[in-house]
């Protein structure tokens, strides 16, 4: 969804558009992100999908972290969910509520797991819609961030474009493991 604010200035109208605003979640499930600067890796970042946003709309070869263009891997996957109340990096989701883990838990009995799996909380539940998951080179963002101390909490910003060509933004932030540089 492309956001066009329109001016008018006495007879002339000028059309500005504005990127769509996405909720992004650096290291999905994960929280804080921790960011280690000398990972040889990768770090995962997912689009989240909402009633309102179907991220299959997402071009995923135009998806920068940082200016960082994300690598060939990427998937859908409903990977986490939405937090309402995000402001800095140690806002989580709320780990005591069994509803944000796991959904393959115990079956209705108590007494066995859920046929299929092992029935332990372990993994993220999501909300229900799809997330599209990209990756970024560990190094490559280490760079683009530059000079981080250990414990700094870092806000980065995820620019991309639709199939359609509307922009698309979001934000999240990363806590420093290992001092970069």
């Amino acid at each position: 969804m492309k956001t066009i604010f329109i001016l008018t200035l006495g007879f002339l109208m000028l059309a500005i558009g504005i990127a769509s605003a996405q909720v992004i979640d650096i290291k999905p499930g994960s929280c804080p992100n921790p960011f280690n600067g000398k990972s040889k890796g990768s770090v995962p970042v997912a689009i989240l999908g909402s009633a309102d946003f179907d991220v299959t709309s997402v071009d995923p070869t135009t998806i920068e972290l940082e200016g960082v263009l994300a690598l060939e891997k990427w998937g859908i996957a409903d990977s986490t969910q939405a937090i309402d109340n995000y402001d800095n990096c140690t806002t989580c989701f709320d780990a005591d509520d069994p509803a944000n883990f796991n959904c393959d838990l115990w079956d209705e009995t108590g007494d066995e797991p859920v046929s299929g799996t092992d029935g332990l909380v372990d993994a993220y539940c999501g909300d229900g819609y799809p997330d599209l998951i990209v990756k970024f080179g560990t190094q490559a963002l280490a760079d683009a961030i530059g000079e981080a101390d250990r414990d700094e909490c870092v806000e980065l910003r995820l620019t991309g474009l639709t199939n359609d060509g509307a922009e698309i933004e979001g934000y999240d932030s990363v806590l420093i493991r290992t001092k970069i540089k």
